[in-house]
Parts: structure tokens; sequence; C-alpha cells
């Protein structure tokens, strides 16, 4: 979800044209937003066209960055969103809209441990994009908000990636290669400054945040990205590093040719 929209952006559908023959289906809307509600964890913000209104649905317990991305929208703001529609239970239907039988679950980045990875890849082999962040970056919090919301970048990452988001600083368990990686000088009452880095962190040879790296799907290091990535920058990296197309770039000018030629799907 974005509250920009470029013009490459091509929605689907109008948001007064969904309904339970929709069911389960990928759709990208444009519109104003009408209004934001809360209900619990829940966060229900109707996109408005000249067509009608669709609800979307945010989770705030499983969403979190695109809850506080979501929090800064304010009433008229211009917003392209990308999920997949649900059919509303019977005694949840709203007669009084023309889309009232469905609503739009919001995407956002699958975000996995690693230990989710392993599981995951024991079935479906997928290369593996790991975000490197600490809480008082600013540049890596720049990155959820432009990068990681936009959502031609949400669909590349969901469909030929396993995600990941790892604190460089925290203090979380890392499972990784038959080894245990803790950060015993954590201090809690820093948890918002900087603080001790943690022994994955140092395992990986990270100093920078924010870094972007990749593995294929033998969790086979592949090379970091260091710094603040827009849309356009990480669309690159994430075409680069899909498949074998990397082991092709042998120099900076094999690789100064591959962004040449890349036909990138975002608008500048």
């Amino acid at each position: 979800m974005t509250a920009s929209i470029k013009k490459r952006w091509y929605r689907t559908h109008t948001c007064g044209e969904l309904k339970k023959d929709h069911d389960n289906n990928k759709v990208l809307l444009l519109g104003w937003l009408s209004k934001k509600r809360h209900l619990g964890s829940l966060i229900f913000l109707d996109l408005r066209d000249q067509y009608g209104i669709t609800q979307i649905v945010i989770d705030a317990n499983k969403q979190e960055e695109l809850a506080n991305i979501v929090a800064e929208f304010r009433h008229e703001y211009v917003l392209a969103v990308k999920g997949i529609v649900c059919t509303r239970p019977d005694n949840m239907i709203n007669k009084q809209m023309s889309t009232g039988e469905i609503e739009l679950q919001a995407q956002e980045i699958n975000w996995v441990t690693l230990e989710k990875v392993v599981e995951l890849q024991k079935t479906n082999p997928k290369n593996v994009i790991i975000d490197v962040y600490t809480n008082w970056c600013g540049p890596c919090k720049l990155m959820d908000k432009n990068t990681f919301s936009n959502p031609e970048i949400v669909d590349y990452i969901n469909s030929n990636y396993y995600a990941v988001k790892f604190n460089a600083e925290g203090d979380e368990k890392v499972n990784f290669m038959n080894k245990t990686f803790t950060n015993p000088n954590y201090d809690e009452s820093r948890s918002q400054k900087r603080n001790s880095s943690h022994e994955f962190t140092r395992f990986l040879g990270i100093n920078a945040y924010p870094s972007t790296l990749f593995f294929d799907s033998q969790m086979n290091y592949i090379s970091p990205v260091k710094g603040y990535l827009n849309p356009k920058q990480i669309e690159i990296y994430l075409h680069l590093f899909k498949d074998d197309n990397y082991k092709n770039i042998k120099s900076q000018e094999d690789f100064d040719g591959f962004v040449k030629t890349f036909k990138s799907k975002i608008e500048a």
C-alpha cells in the first residue's frame, strides 16, 4: 500500500465492482481515502473512486509495519492498494454498499523468520532476502515506508523470495547453519537507541544499516547491498539475484550493462 500513484500502476478493478465472485483474487485499486476507523487490532479503510467504495482491512497484530504506515494517512489521501479479495461472513455483509459482500485484505511483504525459511525451503525453494535494520536507524524506517510498501516491490518479493527482517542490535535468538546466535550484551533500556551488536550481525559481517542481504535457495550467501534503496534501486537487485543472472556479472562493467538494459516497472 502506498500514498502516491505512479503512472504504470494500473488498477485491475474499480472501487465499485468487486463481488463475492472475485473471492481470493489479487487486485489493485486506486482511489481516495474516504474514512479510517479502528476496531481492536483491526484497521478499516474506505477507499473511494467515482464508481463506489471498497473496504480495506489491516490487522495491526499481524501487519504491524503496514499499520504504522497507515497511521500517517489522512482523509482524502490518494492511495494505491494491492490486496486479496475476501468474502465477508453473512452476518457482516453491508447491504448499503455495492461491494458489501467483500472486503480487501491489504497486502504487505510476508516477513518470516530464518527458522521458518529453512522449513519452507524443503517444499518450495526460493531465494532469500534479509532486511538488516536497527530501531534507531532513520534510513531503515524510510525503506519500510517508501520501498517495502511499494506495490510492485511487495508483489515481486512475495512471488519470488522468502523475506526476513533482522534487527542487527536486537535480542532474538537466531538458529542458522547448526549454530545459535544471541546478543549477550543487549541492554533492554536502550532498545530504541544504539545497542550492542548481535552475534549474527557480526557473523554476516554487517556494519552499515540498512543492509539488504541476498541468499540462494540453499542459503548460500550471494551478496550484501549496503545503504538505503528506493523502489527502483532495489528492483534491479531483486531481478538480478532472483535466479542465476548474478553469476554472469564478473565486473563493474557487466553490472553497469545489466542496469542499462533493465526495464523497470516502476515510474520515477
